[in-house]
């Protein structure tokens, strides 16, 4: 609630509370002030009346009672905050408004790493950059490109490139070449004996990808 500096002020105790759009709580009209406020600087207060003329700007809570027939407080007093306004004062200067941050400058964005399937095949066998490898790899990976082509009847190519699936078949497949480039299916040493990884077709994990695009007949 807000009152003017200089400005008179006559309030009964209803017609405060009214005003601070409080409501009884057993909807009778029966209220008092609660003498213990302390005032802005120029209004007293008795039990029924706030009058005076306030002097000072500033805020001030004032609190008011709801009473019963037999002006017996009921619960707790209501707290009112009451501001007195100087209607000539100057307006507050306004606030300087903060200046822009500049924006950050965007990242980089490093340039994308084109590899060769051969290069991958390389890295898939932990010899990345050797050169041996990777020229052995080149050597195979048209092969298996041809094959992959032929088995899905050249679905999921563009311009001749495999997409990302069947590239990843053909990587697959062309590393199982590389690393038994003889197609040796047994390697024995005195009493050590390995199985080698041969190419004699697909595995089913790259038959399953394949067999996304293969057309089949009607």
């Amino acid at each position: 609630m807000d009152f003017n500096i200089n400005v008179a002020v006559d309030y009964t105790a209803l017609q405060f509370a009214t005003a601070a759009g409080l409501t009884h709580p057993t909807g009778r009209t029966s209220w008092e002030f609660d003498t213990s406020s302390v005032l802005p600087t120029g209004l007293t207060a008795s039990f029924t009346k706030l009058t005076g003329t306030p002097t000072a700007a500033g805020t001030w809570t004032i609190k008011v009672k709801a009473v019963d027939a037999y002006y017996s407080p009921i619960g707790d007093p209501y707290p009112v905050t009451v501001a007195v306004v100087d209607p000539n004062a100057p307006e507050p200067e306004p606030e300087p408004e903060p200046e822009p941050e500049p924006e950050p400058e965007p990242e980089p964005v490093p340039e994308p790493v084109t590899r060769s399937i051969a290069q991958e095949v390389a890295a898939a066998l932990d010899r990345d950059g050797d050169l041996d490898t990777i020229k052995l790899a080149e050597t195979h990976a048209p092969l298996v490109t041809v094959f992959v082509r032929s088995y899905t009847r050249g679905r999921g190519f563009l311009e001749g490139e495999p997409n990302a699936d069947l590239r990843a078949v053909i990587v697959s497949a062309t590393t199982r070449w590389t690393v038994n480039a003889e197609q040796s299916r047994q390697y024995s040493a005195g009493d050590y004996s390995e199985t080698g990884a041969t190419l004699t077709g697909f595995s089913l994990l790259e038959r399953h990808v394949l067999n996304l695009y293969r057309r089949r007949a009607a």
